[in-house]
Order: C-alpha cells, then structure tokens, then sequence
C-alpha cells in the first residue's frame, strides 16, 4: 500500500540516511527515550506575572507564561515540532499543545485534556485569554465529543474494541487518518504538558505513549526556593520551578533538543516587560 501525505504533517526527505533507519531499528517510542531536566530561576518572572496581572480581569500564572515561551521556543527550534509515523519522519503543521486540567481539587475529581493550537507570533495576553476560555470549557458540566466518543466505544465488546483501536493503529501508520479525527486528538499534539505544580507536586519523567504522535512529554514541578551562588560567591535561595521532559530521539538528536531547551530556559529567566 503507498504512503500518501499526512493532514498533520510534510514528510521529511532531506535527512541523512543513519537517522532514516532508526525508527526501523527502535519500533518503539519508549525504545527512544531520552530524558533532560531544567531547572529555572524565577527572580525575574513572578514579578513579571505579578506586574503584568495588575488591573487585569483574567489573571496570567506561570503556567500561562511557559505555554507562551514553549511556543516560541518551537517556533525558533522548528525540528523539535517533527515526529514519526509508519517509520519516517514528519514536520508538523502548525504548533500544538496539548495539557491536562482537573475539574476540580477534589480527590476523585475527572481530568481534561486540552489540545490547543497556536500561532507562534501570539501576544503573551492574547494566549492567556485563550487558554483561559478552553479551560473554562473544559471544566464545565457538559461532555466533550472525546468523552461521549470514549463511552461510545467502551460499551463495545472488548474484541471489537481492540480490533479498533488496531485499526486505528493501521490508518494511522498509512496517513490515512482524517484530518478531524487527529485535530480532536490531545495524543497528536507537538508537546504534552502536565502542571503537576497546580497539585503542589514536584516534577516526574512520564512515559511517552505509543499511541498518536507525540514526541515530548513535559511536566512542571513547584515552584519553592533552590540555592544558588551569587556574584559574591554567597549561597543565595532563589524561587525556581523544576521541569523534567521525556524526549523521542528518533525525531531529532539530543544536542538540537538540548539546545531548544537552554532556549526556553533563557526565554523563562528572561521576561519581556514591554511584550504587548
């Protein structure tokens, strides 16, 4: 059967032929993990939120402000926005993040996922806005077409639901999954973040999932002081945020994900005040 193009992504053809094999080589995503962490200094950044929150209606939070330096990081460091399907390689079209948000603090409260796509030019005001506005959708009472699609087929007889989901597996493999059906996807997304600082938890390594095409797995710790040195030589503490990333090495190598990510450190450490 021919591989045709994809509605999500341009096939990649210009790359070398060692990096060709690998999917062949590691099949699987969790073969082709590696892991980064970063840790941020925050002495410039919560006054940044806390000055630009300032006679504001809809309030920004750190979690805002890195969604928004995810999004130009991506942006500069175009091949971290690839992935793989059917073993080759895809540049992805446009920026999508995907996130998670519980409907409540209550211990058994559900989880949503988001999935939101994002012009890389957005104004810092204008991405807080929106992502507020998905929020709020998503913790509302009513069903998302995910959940109603999910009890759907989980009424179904397991044997028809595992041929499913092969066949899923199948199409996707071909490219021939529609176009609405991976837009309505969170697992086929340019990145996965978990705010696991919203629950006063510090971050994790998460797995990556075989299923969709998500190569970045993102979560953020609490922010609570770190001791660094100071220009003195003085032990100093300093509010900082922990982020731990699982990264598919079969879509770029780890220096160029290094790299990326020194750039969204720089990016968080470094505010811009007068960002309209």
């Amino acid at each position: 059967m021919p591989i045709i193009g994809r509605t999500d992504g341009e096939l990649i053809r210009d790359i070398p032929e060692c990096r060709q094999i690998i999917p062949f080589l590691l099949p699987d995503i969790n073969q082709a993990t590696t892991y980064f962490e970063l840790t941020v200094d925050l002495t410039r950044t919560l006054p940044f939120i806390e000055a630009f929150n300032s006679n504001k209606a809809n309030k920004a939070t750190l979690f805002h402000y890195l969604l928004w330096c995810i999004v130009r990081t991506i942006d500069a460091w175009p091949q971290v926005n690839r992935f793989i399907a059917g073993k080759r390689l895809y540049q992805r079209r446009g920026i999508w993040i995907s996130f998670s948000a519980k409907k409540s603090f209550e211990e058994n409260a559900p989880v949503v996922d988001i999935k939101m796509k994002f012009d890389p030019k957005i104004a810092f005001p204008e991405l807080v806005d929106s992502v507020l506005v998905e929020i709020r959708k998503g913790k509302s009472d009513e069903k998302s077409r995910l959940d109603k699609q999910l009890a759907f087929c989980l009424r179904l007889p397991r044997s028809i639901l595992s041929l499913g989901v092969k066949a899923i597996h199948l199409l996707d493999y071909f490219g021939l999954l529609p176009a609405k059906y991976i837009e309505g996807d969170s697992m086929f997304a340019s990145i996965y973040v978990v705010n696991l600082g919203s629950f006063d938890m510090d971050a994790v390594y998460h797995h990556l999932y075989e299923y969709g095409n998500i190569p970045i797995f993102m979560t953020v710790g609490r922010a609570k002081p770190d001791v660094y040195r100071g220009e003195d030589g003085q032990v100093q503490f300093r509010d900082s945020v922990t982020m731990r990333f699982t990264c598919d090495e079969r879509v770029e190598d780890g220096f160029y994900c290094a790299c990326a990510l020194n750039y969204l450190k720089s990016l968080m450490e470094n505010p811009v005040l007068d960002e309209k």
